[in-house]
């Protein structure tokens, strides 16, 4: 007698199709876009690391050059990115040459980006000092921001690259790029900021901003060498004239604008977060930093798996399959929750072994070791509440999440840090501690957000 399936069977069986149909591709989408994503931010970690054994005021005018300098960068990634929805979207209804259009006003749009934020690079250190930090520790920030400038418009103008290679499905280009490039900044780095082999003399953080700045040229020239000779290239209408440039690039900032409102306004209370640091002292500025720089890297792989979202989402907004909008979204962010908790149960069990990689000053070690210890609940939250994003922008869903990203923020969590920092004495675990609680709060409106737009039919961007 053959016996009938049972609720167990059937239950794994459902979890089997859901794994097949929406897990499994867009943990295969992800996993080379975490990988490329990771490693941008692992330039810097390394950057930090080696700064790091040059001293801690070296690392402090790390910490400080790049406040500035994230912001900056981030606003113009969260603008670029509103060619990945279009690109997507026209990606899933078939609409190959309409995709490689986008790209291309996507290059306009970061040249015009990149120029604009190279000459504000030049503006930080007169700003660091009108602030009243500590003259020395301007001069050298400064120092970093001037070498931030010319590596700006080639870091754009990859990343609009990089949107369109992961939004038509060729995620594997860019994560071969960024392997080769952190390979190469390791040496870079070890020449010119400790010295190795006697070639220079050693330049500390300025040389460690320099090298990077290098290598985002050599990664532009190899992501447009992919893009101009790949066989889809004249499907994609990668030489044809671009038509309507000022409409699509239009469109684009009207679509990238809230999101980069809602990574601006996050990027900038961070960036707070580094100034009020600075104010604590140059060992807590220096801890500050490395838990941040650490951080970044584990919420790279956050940013990776929302931007596979994201596409996955608006594929099926553009192919009209209105019940894959739900499932590719839920499926990324389940992955997000997975994988973060692994991140941050890491961090909580090792907080010494990383501090002492990065520096063996044992004031900054003593200091670092409670950060990342509450940096392992942040990394959690921050996660998930990035890939909710990611789902509710491959929606084309943009304007209330970061109005609701913005309050969270701005409302709650820097003045939350600020009071834990300074009045109630906790110091910089209390800026961990303020700007978490925003995390939490923009994550539940965020998945409430997720449920009401993924109820209802989606329509193209």
């Amino acid at each position: 007698m053959q016996r009938r399936p049972g609720l167990t069977d059937r239950a794994l069986g459902r979890l089997s199709h859901l794994w097949a149909e929406d897990g499994w591709p867009t943990l295969r989408l992800a996993a080379p876009v975490m990988v490329a994503r990771a490693g941008i931010v692992f330039m810097f970690f390394v950057d930090s690391m080696m700064t790091g054994r040059g001293g801690a005021h070296e690392l402090a005018f790390l910490g400080q050059g790049l406040a500035a300098q994230s912001v900056m960068m981030l606003i113009s990634i969260g603008l670029l990115q509103g060619s990945m929805v279009l690109i997507a979207q026209a990606f899933g209804a078939g609409e190959r040459e309409a995709c490689g259009q986008v790209w291309k006003a996507a290059l306009a749009v970061g040249a015009i980006l990149g120029l604009f934020f190279a000459v504000l690079c030049l503006l930080v250190e007169p700003a660091l000092r009108w602030s009243g930090l500590d003259p020395a520790l301007a001069e050298g920030s400064g120092r970093v921001s001037l070498q931030f400038a010319w590596g700006m418009p080639p870091m754009l103008l990859y990343i609009a690259c990089g949107y369109f290679l992961e939004s038509i499905k060729r995620p594997m280009v860019g994560m071969a790029i960024m392997l080769g490039a952190n390979v190469l900044n390791v040496l870079a780095d070890g020449v010119v900021v400790l010295g190795w082999f006697g070639w220079v003399e050693p330049m500390g953080a300025a040389g460690a901003v320099m090298t990077t700045s290098a290598l985002r040229w050599a990664c532009l020239g190899a992501a447009i060498a992919y893009i101009a000779t790949m066989p889809e290239a004249e499907e994609y209408g990668v030489f044809k004239p671009l038509a309507g440039l000022s409409t699509r690039m239009w469109r684009i900032v009207a679509i990238g604008a809230p999101i980069s409102a809602a990574l601006g306004l996050e990027t900038a209370a961070m960036s707070s977060l580094a100034f009020m640091s600075g104010h604590l002292g140059p060992e807590a500025a220096a801890a500050h930093q490395l838990t941040f720089n650490f951080n970044g890297l584990m919420i790279m792989v956050a940013v990776g798996m929302s931007a596979a979202t994201a596409v996955r989402v608006g594929h099926a907004v553009g192919a009209g399959n209105h019940d894959r909008v739900a499932r590719a979204g839920l499926s990324g962010i389940t992955l997000a929750l997975l994988i973060m908790l692994v991140f941050g149960l890491g961090v909580g069990l090792f907080p010494s072994a990383i501090a002492s990689a990065y520096v063996d000053d044992a004031a900054v070690q003593a200091i670092a070791r409670q950060t990342l210890t509450a940096v392992a609940v942040m990394v959690v939250i921050d996660g998930v509440m990035t890939v909710t994003m990611g789902a509710l922008r491959g929606m084309g869903d943009v304007r209330w999440p970061a109005f609701m990203h913005g309050i969270a923020f701005w409302v709650v969590g820097v003045p939350a840090a600020y009071w834990l920092a300074f009045p109630a004495g906790t110091g910089p675990v209390g800026l961990i501690l303020g700007i978490s609680l925003a995390m939490l709060l923009s994550l539940v409106l965020l998945g409430v957000r997720f449920r009401i737009v993924a109820a209802r039919a989606v329509a193209r961007a």
